[in-house]
């Protein structure tokens, strides 16, 4: 079975740019590269045991919908089958955002780092909240550029 010629485009669109998290990506392109499956047949092919969690998630974003029922080749259980579609997640479709490269996540953590030492020098003292946010764009940041 082939992949429609939109069905690509989206898909590079979305690879490309980042668009979906690492897991809900995994289950999409699972379902792109290899065709409609079950829930069970997701989490069989990529051995995992929460990929059909992402499906009804991707369904709400607007890149898989439903095409139908059929015995499930994992479970023999009469299940929805699952494929990908033409278009790009709903919540992104008017203002993709693009993943940061390593050099731009570098640079934000050097001016971050910078305001932080800033305003403590001038006595700013920060909640423990917006201390913990901090730390944990930071770390996101780190990982990225790894």
């Amino acid at each position: 079975m082939g992949v429609r010629l939109t069905s690509q485009k989206a898909y590079k669109a979305i690879r490309d740019n980042g668009l979906l998290s690492r897991m809900r990506f995994r289950v999409y392109e699972q379902l792109h590269n290899h065709g409609p499956q079950t829930g069970s047949e997701v989490n069989y092919s990529l051995r995992c045991g929460s990929g059909h969690k992402r499906l009804s998630e991707l369904k709400e974003l607007g890149v898989v919908e439903e095409i139908g029922t059929r015995p499930c080749r994992i479970t023999g259980e009469n299940a929805i089958v699952w494929a990908v579609n033409d278009r790009l997640p709903k919540s992104l479709q008017t203002t993709a955002v693009r993943r940061p490269t390593k050099k731009q996540l570098a640079q934000f953590l050097a001016e971050m780092r910078a305001v932080y030492r800033e305003l403590q020098s001038q006595g700013k003292a920060f909640s423990p909240e917006f201390v913990a946010v901090m730390q944990w764009l930071s770390s996101l940041a780190r990982k990225a550029i790894r």
